[in-house]
């Protein structure tokens, strides 16, 4: 049902709230006429609800039909399992659920007839950089390449994502949530029939964000949420004569498929990934339950292309009977293809055999597939990106997660390493792009050699950290490393070891394919930047750094910065290996991304390949004595974020 936003009072009758078993003596709903049969009201588990009055105000709403469920009304509740139905569901819950779905599955349908339109694919041709605009499923290079141009372009250029709409007076985010407003005519026009407020707090403004359903408006505005992108990318695509369709995903996520070379891929622009299918479940910790994918020709349920265990997923699907949901999709899927002015429908599109014989080739009962569970690509293992780190965390769609501990003395947060005391749910580091924990040498290291492999480390509730670039004390990152130098790149910036770096501002520890570490500071689009070498024949470096070899052995190095001198360290105890001191008066700016091992933040596709025993940054610049001091074994708890109710 959501986050529960308000105390709600339920005058529950004193009987036992744990589950009936099924076979419990029926508890039945008491207003039907002596003549009906009383009708048995269950959660999905099987648990026999329990009906109780609503007291308060309250954020409850019915869980088959989506109403909310107010004061002085009747609520059927299975507390263990958060289940609830409004009077009207529990009394008929089969009949309201499938008439639920089936006004679901229409209104999807209307909506994707628009790409059919030719005035809104013209005015989407219109929008497209003339390299792009004559491409086709048929252009040289094939239509997976101008897919993949089209997806840079649409996310890197045209649309921008909306966490929280900008103020009109000042041009800020707004900050506060007023809930719903009521739509405006002209925003009916374009089918935004939902529209939410905002306010901001320094003008006292309402800033008003409608959710278009028209992907020509769509063209105009240039900004939203997942929904907004996908419609309008979906407008661009078929405006180039490719076969594409809308995927809804029940959990609350929207891309698009695209058929190429004779099959459908998955294509989501918020995320600039293509063929990867697996993302949701494997990366980002969704647990689906339908996914349908709706065009101007055709509706028909792919849910089995995306996800792993379809055994695990029938227990999330049930809303409706299988029976039942195969009915609804298939009279969905003809009524897209009536004919004007006839009760008949066109024939399913040619490819729809091939396509049903797949997915029902997913559709096995009895246990994982293990083919689609094996060798995923860092693609897929990826936590999600597109949208603030708080938003994705409140929705658990950051990926796996590992609790990093926070310390007060020094200020610090560590991941791995020796370090006592302190707190081990303040930070969060997820794990992004096929990272791993593992063991190795007799440590709990962190495998970061895949391709897309990172840590994000964020604050406990998935908002950034403070910028220790900024602190009046200096700052402090440390790591214990080890890397194979074959694998790295020759470019020292096209190896970053840990990240909060940008085009103009931030902060990096990067690794030279010659065994050295490069530690760079930006400020004012300017770089900065020292090197130390492992190999070098200052007499502190090369008495207590390893030789790096390859596959070689752990290595570690620290960095400080306070008071405009940056200084860096080839191994724990050592006199500096380097020193900078950046001209005065230079203006040090934040670097609004997030932190991360292993990978640059604003260029995804640097990354060092290494494993990490041990990282920390302390928002104080260290002496060498107050190093972290080699690692001891130790074991990493993961968790899969589990998502609740975010407003996508």
């Amino acid at each position: 049902n959501g986050s529960i936003t308000s105390l709600t009072l339920i005058q529950f009758p004193c009987l036992p709230m744990a589950a009936a078993p099924v076979d419990a003596e029926e508890v039945a709903i008491t207003d039907a006429s002596p003549e009906e049969p009383a009708v048995v009201a269950r959660c999905r588990e099987g648990h026999l609800l329990q009906a109780c009055p609503v007291i308060t105000e309250s954020s409850l709403s019915c869980d088959i039909c989506g109403d909310g469920i107010r004061p002085g009304m009747e609520v059927w509740s299975c507390r263990p399992c958060d289940y609830d139905l409004c009077a009207a569901c529990a009394a008929d819950p089969h009949g309201r659920a499938t008439s639920r779905m089936e006004r679901r599955l229409a209104s999807y349908s209307a909506q994707a007839q628009v790409y059919a339109d030719e005035t809104r694919r013209a005015a989407a041709l219109a929008e497209l950089p003339e390299k792009l605009r004559g491409a086709a499923p048929d252009a040289p290079g094939g239509g997976e390449g101008t897919v993949q141009e089209l997806l840079k372009w649409f996310k890197g250029d045209f649309f921008r994502w909306t966490n929280k709409p900008v103020c009109p007076g000042c041009g800020q985010p707004a900050t506060e949530s007023r809930g719903m407003a009521e739509p405006q005519e002209e925003e009916l026009r374009f089918g935004g029939s939902r529209v939410e407020a905002w306010s901001c707090v320094g003008c006292d403004i309402v800033a008003r964000f409608p959710r278009y359903n028209d992907p020509a408006r769509l063209l105009e505005t240039r900004h939203g949420r997942c929904g907004e992108w996908a419609n309008c990318f979906t407008l661009i695509l078929s405006a180039l004569g490719f076969d594409c369709r809308l995927a809804v995903d029940w959990t609350d996520h929207v891309w698009t498929e695209v058929r190429l070379d004779g099959k459908w891929v998955h294509c989501d622009s918020c995320e600039g990934s293509m063929d990867a299918p697996l993302t949701y479940e494997a990366g980002w910790g969704k647990r689906l339950s339908y996914v349908v994918a709706f065009s101007p020709q055709e509706v028909i349920d792919v849910t089995a292309r995306y996800i792993v265990d379809w055994s695990l997923t029938l227990t999330r699907r049930t809303q409706v009977s299988e029976e039942c949901m195969a009915e609804l999709v298939s009279a969905a899927d003809g009524r897209a293809r009536q004919l004007p002015g006839s009760a008949d429908a066109a024939p399913p599109p040619p490819w729809r055999s091939a396509e049903e014989a797949e997915l029902g080739g997913r559709r096995r009962i009895g246990g994982v597939d293990s083919h689609r569970a094996g060798g995923l690509s860092p693609e897929a293992l990826r936590g999600r990106l597109s949208g603030s780190a708080e938003w994705r965390s409140e929705r658990g769609e950051l990926g796996r997660t590992i609790p990093l501990r926070t310390s007060t003395s020094p200020r610090s947060v560590s991941l791995g390493g020796t370090s006592a005391g302190g707190s081990a749910e303040a930070a969060i580091g997820t794990l992004l792009g096929g990272a791993v924990l593992e063991e190795a040498d007799g440590l709990a290291s962190t495998d970061l050699t895949a391709d897309c492999a990172a840590v994000e480390i964020a604050g406990a509730a998935g908002a950034p950290l403070e910028d220790a670039l900024l602190s009046s004390d200096g700052f402090t990152v440390e790591v214990w490393y080890r890397v194979d130098l074959g694998r790295l790149h020759r470019d020292a910036f096209q190896n970053p070891l840990v990240s909060r770096h940008g085009a103009a501002s931030g902060w990096e520890l990067r690794l030279t394919r010659s065994g050295g570490v490069v530690f760079l500071v930006t400020a004012v689009g300017r770089h900065h930047e020292l090197e130390g070498n492992a190999l070098s024949t200052a007499p502190a470096a090369e008495a207590v750094v390893p030789a790096l070899e390859e596959g070689g052995s752990w290595s570690f190095v620290a960095a400080t910065f306070r008071d405009g001198t940056a200084r860096l360290f080839m191994g724990p105890g050592s006199e500096p290996a380097a020193e900078l001191k950046l001209p005065s008066g230079l203006g040090l700016d934040s670097f609004p991304g997030p932190l991360l091992l292993g990978r640059n933040p604003a260029w995804r596709d640097r990354g060092a390949r290494c494993h990490i025993a041990a990282f920390r940054l302390s928002w104080t610049a260290l002496e060498p004595a107050g190093f972290l001091p080699p690692p001891e074994v130790a074991t990493f708890e993961v968790a899969m974020a589990m998502p609740t109710a975010v407003a996508s």
